[in-house]
This record gives structure tokens, C-alpha cells and sequence, in this order.
């Protein structure tokens, strides 16, 4: 039995045409699942930008802009557009709640203020421990860039003290010196 024909590749751009001919033209910009009028903005486009702060400076506001997927952002006043393009509009408070009315390409965002992400500490948790620099217990010479020979000198005496100091400590504490390094 004679299985069916694979259809020649000069007929596939034939299939395709009808779908290119529908094109961007016939696709709707109004989401079903948000208020009607709000310029075509998509659940994923509101989710871009996002008001990360507020300010207020010689009684004029600036709002943190962040584009939620590079982290790039700006602070902007009213009607001032930022780099990326978005232009804070409008600006209400109510109650505890910051909204400001952002246009970006051409569409209308009501964006809040993003809530602070912290992390919680367990209850009874001690606070994290820091660790302190170790203390310099001998002598502490300042480095000089282009010493003489005079500071030289002085910089070896200073070494050499600072050994014959901890020798004698070791001894009097009752340890035995290390053996001296072997001269060459």
C-alpha cells in the first residue's frame, strides 16, 4: 500500500500567506481582563515598571522609576519623562497607599509603591557576629614611597628591635627560642 504524498515545499509560502495577511491589523490591543480604556496595557507590560520611592524637596515630589527587568532606574518629577520613556502623570495618596499614573508608550499605568523586600530573622537569633581586625602588638613604622637611605636604616634598626623585644618575651615566658634561619 501506497502511503500519502509529502506536499511540495513551492506549496508551503501558498499555506502561510493567508497568515501573514492577517497581520498586526487584526489582533485586538484591549485586554478582556482589564478596565476598559486603559490603552491597550497587558498584565506582563504593568509589570515592567515599578515605583520604588517618593520624595519630596523644596515642595516639589520625584518618584523612583525602576524597570523591574534590567533594575535601571531614575528619579523623575511630575510630567518629567525619564531615560527609559515613562512620564509620572498624575500622583494620589490614600490612605497608606502611594499610586502614581504613569505613560509609557503611549499607555496609561496606576502604579503603587512597591512594598520593602526584607528578610526576617528567626526569633532569638543572635545578631551576626563581626569579626575585629587584628591589633598590631609591636612598633607600627609608616610606609614611605621613596625612603632615603637615612629612613632605611632607620626602618631595619626599628625590625631589629622590634625581634630582640619578642626573643626576650619568649624567654621570659619560659619557651624555647626557635633556631635562628640558616645563613647562606
Amino acid at each position: 500500500m501506497i502511503g500519502p504524498r509529502p506536499l511540495p515545499l513551492r506549496v508551503l509560502p501558498l499555506l502561510l500567506l493567508p497568515l501573514l495577511a492577517w497581520g498586526e491589523g487584526a489582533l485586538t490591543t484591549e485586554s478582556p481582563f482589564l478596565p476598559a480604556g486603559d490603552g491597550g496595557l497587558t498584565a506582563q507590560a504593568a509589570g515592567v515598571v515599578e515605583l520604588r520611592g517618593i520624595f519630596e524637596q523644596g515642595g516639589q515630589r520625584y518618584f523612583n522609576l525602576v524597570d523591574a527587568t534590567t533594575r535601571k532606574g531614575a528619579w523623575v518629577a511630575l510630567n518629567e519623562a525619564s531615560p527609559q520613556g515613562w512620564t509620572v502623570r498624575a500622583y494620589e495618596q490614600s490612605g497608606d497607599s502611594d499610586i502614581v499614573t504613569v505613560e509609557a508608550s503611549g499607555r496609561t499605568l496606576r502604579i503603587p509603591l512597591a512594598k520593602p523586600r526584607a528578610a526576617k530573622a528567626a526569633p532569638g537569633a543572635p545578631p551576626a557576629a563581626v569579626a575585629a581586625a587584628p591589633q598590631a602588638q609591636g612598633p607600627v613604622t609608616p610606609v614611605v614611597l621613596n625612603p632615603t637611605q637615612a629612613q632605611q636604616a632607620k626602618a631595619q634598626e626599628d625590625i631589629m628591635a622590634e625581634v630582640r623585644r619578642r626573643r626576650l618575651q619568649r624567654q621570659q615566658q619560659g619557651a624555647t627560642p626557635p633556631p635562628p634561619p640558616a645563613q647562606n
